[in-house]
């Protein structure tokens, strides 16, 4: 990175792996440097952005709604029409450039690499709403009956509102990934290549991951269940993880059933400690001591990952987080169908290493929906063909609860899912834990391997 009266100089082809996902520099690449303004604003604002004449005819046109962080205050250089590559529409109407390109240089009007980072980290977000039940003293909704949990589920996403700024969009957004190729063409002059990112030639990767919110499915009386659903996806060869709550997790009691899904391939990841809401809005020490609650717990089996209760994160809560896994699975492709009502999301289709270091696997399906399963998994299934197109993480998600998805219809629902999608894609889906996919990822994008806690 060149400093510059202007700003500074970036060279893609140099940039953190993370910024430039699973696409690798071209053999003999000619870089072409970026040229960013040093004046920058720091504030985010969402607008209008669409591609110009010289938008690369390899990559999907844009033209949508999109955050802009740190603007500067300058116009771009005035070169010919041909030379735009980006506009964005102001505050008055009017079109400005936001990239071109001149002989031997990209102009940006911003940093793309914190453009990129804005959207994984969802630095964007300007409120994070807080669940009500987070708000109440001594209440834990997972000790709430059945019946009055999936009532109040209902309730809760039909009284959700339509956020104000549509971003980003659900069921599937690659914002994040569109500006990665984007800026690897601009750079090295081609079509960004990822090459055989799976192992055995795979297009893509796909894993299946329980929330086990109570340990009502570890129980002996629901062992059928259990079966049936374990069944489902062994037989059709798909392996995953399973996220429980470590104050519902019983050694003892509920030893026979782990070792049945370790044995057919999957791995146990931590959930929480009693699936409350209140994780997130604890202050860090609170944190770090229910963290080591949650780890003593489930030890020897120390989970490599966990998916916090509700999907609620912030960056304090990750900076815990480091300390104890190896990765987190709880930030969503796009906000739309989960538990936060903020519109948010990492707007991937890849893990990425989060600010702290953290490996993130985002949730890129949409969870199982309760209200209505079959037009859930319709949503799903056009999400996974957008994944497999751009050679992602399918990252399914399933609640074995019997007033969620442990249930006639929403096992049927989820078997037929499965069925789909290997009679789908077959073999050109890599299943694998959570984990392995993590790993797998670092090694072949040059990540630095996550540390161990």
């Amino acid at each position: 990175m060149i400093s510059s009266q202007h700003g500074f100089e970036l060279d893609w082809g140099h940039s953190d792996p993370n910024l430039r996902g699973p696409y690798h520099e071209p053999d003999a690449s000619t870089h072409t440097p970026f040229a960013i303004s040093g004046a920058a604003s720091k504030e985010i604002t969402f607008a209008r952005i669409r591609s110009g004449p010289a938008y690369p005819a390899c990559l999907n046109p844009i033209d949508r709604l999109v955050p802009l962080p740190g603007l500067a205050d300058v116009e771009l250089p005035d070169t010919a029409e041909a030379s735009v590559v980006l506009s964005f529409l102001d505050e008055h109407g009017d079109w400005r450039r936001l990239c071109t390109t001149a002989p031997g240089v990209v102009h940006w009007r911003l940093d793309p690499q914190r453009w990129i980072l804005t959207l994984l980290d969802e630095a964007y977000v300007a409120h994070w709403t807080r669940p009500l039940t987070s708000r109440i003293p001594l209440l834990n909704y997972a000790r709430a009956p059945g019946r009055l949990k999936g009532t109040l589920q209902r309730s809760m996403s039909a009284a959700a509102e339509r956020p104000e700024i549509n971003f980003p969009t659900p069921p599937l957004d690659d914002f994040a990934d569109s500006l990665r190729r984007l800026c690897a063409a601009l750079c090295w002059g081609q079509p960004p290549q990822m090459g055989e990112l799976w192992p055995g030639g795979c297009r893509a990767a796909v894993t299946i991951t329980h929330d086990v919110d109570v340990g009502w499915i570890w129980l002996e009386r629901n062992r059928e269940t259990f079966r049936q659903i374990l069944d489902a996806e062994t037989s059709r060869g798909f392996r995953g993880g399973w996220f429980i709550p470590a104050a519902f997790y019983h050694p003892q009691r509920h030893d026979a059933a782990i070792r049945e899904l370790e044995a057919a391939g999957h791995e146990l990841g931590a959930h929480g400690w009693n699936h409350d809401t209140k994780l997130a809005y604890r202050s860090a020490r609170r944190q770090q001591h229910r963290l080591e609650r949650i780890t003593d717990r489930i030890s020897p089996r120390r989970p490599a990952g966990i998916r916090t209760p509700w999907y609620s994160r912030n960056p304090q809560l990750f900076e815990q987080l480091a300390d104890h896994f190896r990765y987190d699975s709880s930030v969503p492709n796009a906000s739309a169908g989960f538990s936060t009502g903020s519109n948010s999301g990492c707007c991937t289709v890849f893990p990425y290493r989060v600010s702290n270091g953290l490996m993130e696997l985002p949730l890129t399906l949409p969870p199982d929906d309760i209200r209505d399963p079959a037009a859930g998994y319709a949503l799903a299934r056009d999400a996974t063909e957008g994944i497999v197109e751009r050679g992602g993480v399918v990252v399914v998600i399933l609640h074995p609860q019997p007033h969620q998805s442990a249930n006639a219809e929403g096992i049927a629902q989820f078997t037929a899912f499965l069925q789909w999608l290997r009679s789908t894609h077959g073999e050109s889906l890599w299943s694998a834990t959570p984990a392995d996919i993590v790993e797998h990822y670092c090694r072949r994008t040059g990540l630095t391997p996550y540390p161990t806690p």
